[in-house]
């Protein structure tokens, strides 16, 4: 095709998306990475639903942001030397990362799901690809106490969004909840619970919960204004935790509270007086606002969500059994599961689709697979909590811990998603980051690039 074959509307569209990646690229690698990691969690709530705001999908900024980000570190961190052999020390935990990710790829290329949307969006944001390198890559992105706080102010931030959004899901106005498409029943389920840009009421509730205790560290570090407004957004959170109106989300927020109030003193000192705050605030929510009271009783007696675990929890099982050792291949679940329910007398089938994290995974990936992705997350995770922080980070490690709880509690009842598994990779990578904090010419080379380090 010769170029006055193409039309000049193509020519100028192409034009103008060659400068801006041009622009974008220059940009990010003028910009620390930590910002762009933090952009990426603050819009990770709209994944998903990104359609709904006249984003197409593939365009997803939070992917797109932590993607960029990512490439900025290697890049910087390839140029500046660090990624020679030679400086390259592997621990159990890249060791794991890299065997959950085969396994899952391996999966995915027999089962040819691969390159179909969502297993491999599934296998890219939510199992492991990005959340890992995030995890791997922490030590070269929060290297010092600014860098932490740039993701405090993003959680903070976020969270006083979330925790306003589900208090006007709930009494409104509604003209004031943004975006929009959260009030719109036909968009997303649990259209009447607090939900908020997810348009799942367990997922809020895990960001909710997350965000409070981001707003709890705010209040040790800050001073003046911003510690009030910490104090703030996590009354708010906590507040909106009951909002959501899940079981769930009530049992992992009640236990991970109490494992906070029990490891650490300085966060114990302010939650108290939190929840105290949340519980006043959900007293008159329960009072003022009409149904509240009864939704909210419903929702505690309700058995239908149990009778729908049950069922496929049950049919997970029998799947594993079947195909213990290697699954039925990622993503099948949905084509695979039918012949593995059994219809009863005394427990309905009213859904199909397992909410189950850890099932989900034993089940496409086989016991192999499952034990990959518990490796990486105990290594990972679980090292991070085990560390030795020192005393600026040790509100992150214990904030860690209560998170983790949510996260497994949680899990054991919803399917996976991104937020969830974003989050706890981003703050479990800024704790180990903290465990093997990297040599000082090497801070300088990854922030400013190693000319600028040699000068220095």
């Amino acid at each position: 095709m010769i170029l006055g074959d193409v039309e000049p509307q193509t020519v100028a569209i192409a034009a103008a998306v060659a400068v801006s990646a041009c622009c974008i690229a220059y940009l990010a690698w003028r910009t620390a990475p930590v910002y762009l990691i933090a952009a990426a969690v603050v819009l990770a709530p709209l994944a998903g639903h990104w359609d709904e705001v006249g984003v197409p999908g593939p365009l997803s900024p939070d992917r797109i942001l932590l993607v960029i980000a990512l490439l900025t570190v290697l890049g910087k961190a390839l140029l500046a030397g660090q990624l020679a052999p030679s400086r390259l020390h592997p621990r159990a935990v890249h060791w794991a990362m890299l065997i959950a990710v085969a396994v899952a790829v391996f999966s995915a290329l027999a089962s040819r799901t691969l390159w179909e949307n969502d297993p491999f969006f599934r296998l890219l944001q939510i199992y492991g690809v990005l959340p890992f390198l995030v995890f791997v890559t922490a030590p070269l992105v929060f290297q010092t106490e600014r860098d932490r706080n740039v993701l405090l102010a993003a959680l903070v931030a976020l969270g006083g969004y979330l925790g306003l959004t589900a208090i006007l899901e709930t009494v409104g106005p509604d003209a004031l909840v943004f975006p929009s498409y959260i009030l719109d029943s036909t968009v997303g389920i649990h259209a009447d619970r607090a939900r908020g840009p997810f348009v799942e009421a367990v997922t809020n509730g895990t960001a909710l919960f997350t965000c409070g205790i981001a707003a709890l560290i705010g209040y040790i570090k800050w001073q003046g204004n911003s510690r009030h407004i910490a104090a703030a957004v996590s009354v708010l959170c906590l507040a909106g935790t009951f909002l959501t109106l899940q079981r769930s989300v009530w049992l992992a927020t009640i236990i991970a509270a109490a494992v906070v109030v029990v490891f650490s003193r300085e966060l114990r000192r302010f939650l108290a007086p939190a929840l105290v705050a949340a519980g006043v605030a959900v007293a008159l929510a329960l009072a003022a606002v009409p149904g509240l009271a009864a939704q909210a009783d419903d929702r505690r007696t309700d058995e239908r969500p149990l009778w729908d675990r049950e069922n496929t929890n049950a049919a997970a099982i029998r799947m594993i059994e079947d195909r213990p050792v290697v699954g039925f291949g990622w993503g099948k679940y949905e084509s695979e599961s039918t012949p593995y329910f059994r219809l009863s007398d005394d427990i309905p089938i009213s859904r199909t689709d397992i909410h189950n994290m850890f099932l989900t995974y034993g089940v496409e990936l086989g016991l192999i697979g499952l034990a990959a992705w518990a490796a990486a997350f105990l290594f990972g995770i679980g090292g991070a909590i085990a560390s030795r922080a020192p005393p600026e980070v040790e509100p992150w490690r214990v904030g860690l811990l209560a998170i983790t709880i949510f996260f497994v509690i949680v899990g054991s009842f919803v399917p996976p998603t991104v937020f969830p598994n974003l989050i706890i990779w981003t703050w479990g990578g800024l704790v180990w980051a903290a465990a093997c904090r990297p040599d000082p010419a090497s801070h300088l080379e990854i922030r400013t690039g190693p000319a600028q380090a040699e000068a220095l």
